[in-house]
């Protein structure tokens, strides 16, 4: 849904299956959400939050959480 392939392109709907994903361990579902509140898509922008997804995903595993908590911290920085 977020991307659109295949489906009509529906951010809430994806943050919906991200959440749920993320509610379920899942890291990839983890970085998703952070993305979304990183970015404010279908949530407001919340920087805590967002860090608080991304850290999440990067202590399940998922590899490219760092590069998004250094996106993050450079985007609160400005």
């Amino acid at each position: 849904y977020f991307s659109g392939d295949g489906v009509e392109r529906n951010f809430d709907t994806a943050f919906l299956w991200f959440s749920e994903a993320a509610s379920r361990d899942n890291a990839n579902g983890m970085l998703w959400v952070g993305y979304c509140y990183h970015h404010g898509i279908s949530v407001q922008q919340d920087y805590d939050m967002a860090l608080q997804y991304y850290r999440a995903a990067k202590e399940h595993g998922h590899t490219y959480a760092q590069h998004r908590i250094d996106e993050l911290m450079a985007d609160m920085n400005q």
